[in-house]
């Protein structure tokens, strides 16, 4: 595989990667995982291969700016968010 076929699927990698998220509701996750792995079935290409682009991909979305917020979170309940993260719920000692 030469460098121009690389870059191909990258491009269709990170085209099916910037569908999902466009058809995402706001306010909504996904994580990182989630998404890498249906980006990588549309183009047939394996979870564990396209999860260091699709991750690369995520927080470029959020450094460069996209026509919606993103938000990124580590963690159990960590993903991308679309929109902006919901936020935790208080409640008061009695």
């Amino acid at each position: 595989m030469n460098v121009i076929q690389m870059s191909i699927i990258m491009d269709r990698l990170l085209r099916s990667a910037q569908n999902i998220v466009d058809d995402m509701p706001m306010h909504t996750r996904k994580k990182l995982t989630d998404l890498a792995r249906e980006a990588g079935e549309r183009i047939g290409m394996d979870e564990d291969e396209a999860l260091p682009h699709i991750t690369w991909f995520a927080h470029k979305l959020k450094e460069e700016g996209a026509a919606y917020p993103v938000e990124l979170s580590k963690g159990r309940t960590g993903g991308l968010y679309k929109g902006s993260k919901p936020a935790p719920i208080k409640y008061k000692k009695k």
